[in-house]
């Protein structure tokens, strides 16, 4: 089961490794191999315990972790409640940037072929365990490249803040057990394939 993260950090600004919509990533400061996600109002919580509800999914259907960041539980911040997640980086080096996919599109790091492999590897992984993915995006996409190149999806899994029919039917269904993907959840290859 996953837990509540003991300990309460104080989070800074030069901590923040990430910014979206709706919340901040910020490097944890007392453990460098880990991230936590915190949302901009205080007031609410949805995308985080929408994020923490899909986490409990995966975990009681024991979803390996081979393409996705490790979610560990919640924590209280300075900042306000936070999700702590495992930092993607470069070998384990939690000071190493890692290259999401997108900069990798941009930079052309990585060959067409790379990226076709990639992708295609990670849509596999997504329609094996029935995997709800409704942000794809490449800068979601970490690229890890050793032992062997792949993609690790550090945001937008499961559903949308707009409380989606399709993913509550998807995730609870027992018609469906590995959910039912299709081209929005994960089914198909993204729209910004190269």
């Amino acid at each position: 089961m996953l837990t509540r993260v003991s300990g309460q950090p104080t989070i800074k600004r030069h901590h923040i490794v990430a910014r979206g919509h709706h919340r901040t990533c910020y490097r944890h400061p007392d453990e460098p191999g880990r991230c936590i996600k915190i949302e901009h109002k205080v007031d609410t919580s949805a995308l985080n315990r929408l994020e923490w509800s899909y986490y409990e999914f995966l975990h009681r259907r024991r979803v390996p972790l081979t393409h996705i960041a490790a979610c560990h539980g919640w924590i209280e911040t300075n900042r306000g409640r936070g999700l702590v997640f495992d930092r993607v980086t470069v070998d384990g080096h939690p000071d190493s940037p890692i290259e999401t996919l997108e900069q990798a599109i941009l930079n052309r790091t990585l060959s067409r072929a790379d990226i076709a492999s990639s992708v295609a590897e990670l849509a596999v992984y997504l329609r094996r365990h029935g995997l709800i993915w409704s942000d794809e995006n490449p800068g979601n996409l970490c690229v890890v490249r050793h032992p062997s190149l792949r993609l690790v999806i550090v945001d937008g899994l499961g559903g949308r803040l707009n409380k989606n029919i399709k993913y509550r039917i998807i995730r609870s269904s027992r018609l469906f057990p590995a959910g039912t993907p299709s081209r929005k959840y994960g089914g198909c290859t993204p729209a910004w394939r190269t």
